[in-house]
């Protein structure tokens, strides 16, 4: 079921619009360095996000 839902479908549906995220990601740093921060926000102020650190 992963590479049905995952390979298959999800890339294609994201791209044409047949499949809308849920929750608006915040992102909130970059690399290892930013994980802290990224617990810190979601712990205190997100609600109905997605907290994102983005790995290079």
């Amino acid at each position: 079921m992963g590479k049905a839902v995952y390979v298959d479908f999800l890339g294609d549906a994201l791209k044409d619009g047949s499949y809308i995220v849920a929750l608006e990601p915040e992102v909130v740093g970059r690399g290892l360095e930013a994980v802290n921060k990224g617990f810190e926000v979601g712990k205190k102020r997100v609600r109905a996000k997605k907290v994102v650190v983005s790995l290079p």
